[in-house]
């Protein structure tokens, strides 16, 4: 070092200016604690030597008190009330004063010797101001020796606190430092977690993307299969087939009239008849395949008997005659395209059940796999949105820490 910088050195440190240095993020918990070594040091030198002094003070006040305790009042010409009075103030004043005293002389080190003298000598004025007063009624000289030597305590308390308030300030600071780097490894601990927890979700997203990804081509590789396009076939057939049942089913409904059927059932008693009328109501499809002989031919020949000698009535009677002439040879072709309808429906699902293909439980799966990867994406983006705060918590906090810590 040239003999310019020793001066400047020499010049800086005398007037209590000090190079400021970059803080390292990584080592803020480290600053700290050697700030606040530093800091502890130094006021622990200078809490001892008031200590020191403290004491000869001490050993002056524990003289005083003795003094204060032995005198006699006999001899002094004051009213009776008042001796009673300082009786009382002074013994209750030296009690306090000797609690002052073993408190006193209890060591503390740095910061909390300062604190405990204060919180001591606050609490003495707080217990024995009334009683001083009524000590000094009579006493007042021997009480101001005691209370003299108790200025001088405040006194070196008042010094010590404006000579070292760089170092008291200190302290608060790296009180505050210690807190704010405590909360700040908590969140460290907490950022190292959730980015733990990403790191998992996206390996189980991956996993199942991965999944997903072999399921489509498993569902396309069945798609393009034979059985599947023979099945598919199948299946439109079938379709085709179960409409033109509904269709040949709609138009039986529509040829026989059901309201002049339930007319009919109305009026007669006959309950087989009923029975056997009530069918094709009820389902004029699967009646007729079960009327094998056509019997209701003859049911409709009796129903026009009826209604033209008139046990039958209807506003048009003609009308309705004429809604009963139903050749047999449309209704026995309707009765075959119906059987061989639902034959050929029952041969087709008998085929499609026999064609294994495992399509939809590969498409439930695919289902499943989907929903649990949203499921992993939407909690990878709360995650992130956490971490992310964190962040700016932790940084938030550096932020806060740094400028102070490099004040110290």
């Amino acid at each position: 070092m040239g003999l310019f910088d020793k001066i400047k050195n020499f010049f800086k440190k005398n007037n209590g200016i000090e190079e400021k240095k970059d803080i390292d993020i990584s080592n803020i918990e480290k600053n700290i604690n050697e700030k606040k070594s530093e800091n502890d040091l130094l006021l622990s030198q200078k809490s001892e030597k008031l200590y020191n002094e403290i004491q000869i003070i001490l050993n002056k006040l524990e003289s005083d008190a003795k003094i204060v305790e032995n005198i006699d009042l006999s001899e002094k010409k004051v009213e009776e009330r008042l001796k009673s009075v300082n009786e009382v103030g002074r013994k209750d004043y030296l009690i306090e004063l000797r609690r002052l005293i073993e408190n006193l002389k209890l060591k503390k080190e740095g910061i909390s010797q300062i604190n405990h003298l204060s919180s001591t000598l606050h609490n003495f004025h707080k217990q024995s101001d009334k009683n001083y007063y009524n000590a000094t009624l009579i006493i007042g000289n021997e009480m101001k020796k005691i209370k003299d030597n108790i200025i001088k305590i405040e006194n070196l308390e008042r010094e010590y606190i404006k000579e070292n308030k760089i170092l008291i300030e200190n302290n608060k600071k790296i009180e505050g430092l210690i807190l704010n780097e405590v909360e700040r490894k908590v969140k460290i601990k907490y950022k190292l977690s959730l980015e733990k927890e990403i790191k998992l979700v996206i390996s189980n997203e991956e996993e199942n993307i991965s999944k997903l990804n072999n399921l489509n081509i498993k569902i396309e590789t069945e798609k393009n299969s034979d059985r599947f396009q023979k099945k598919e076939n199948l299946n439109k057939e079938l379709l085709i087939q179960e409409n033109s049942l509904k269709s040949l089913e709609s138009n039986i409904n529509i040829l026989l009239d059901k309201k002049i059927l339930e007319k009919y059932v109305y009026l007669i008693e006959n309950k087989d008849k009923i029975k056997f009328v009530n069918l094709y109501i009820n389902n004029s499809s699967e009646a007729i395949i079960n009327d094998e002989s056509l019997e209701i031919f003859s049911i409709i020949n009796e129903i026009k008997n009826k209604i033209k000698s008139g046990e039958l009535t209807y506003k048009d009677s003609d009308k309705a005659i004429d809604k009963l002439n139903i050749e047999k040879e449309k209704l026995i072709g309707y009765r075959t395209e119906l059987i061989e309808s639902k034959n050929k429906i029952k041969e087709l699902k008998e085929k499609i059940k026999g064609i294994k293909i495992n399509l939809n439980q590969l498409i439930s799966e695919k289902e499943k796999i989907e929903l649990l990867i949203k499921d992993l994406t939407d909690k990878q983006l709360a995650l992130s949105k956490r971490l992310e705060k964190t962040n700016i918590e932790i940084a938030d906090i550096e932020n806060e820490i740094i400028p102070i810590l490099s004040t110290i």
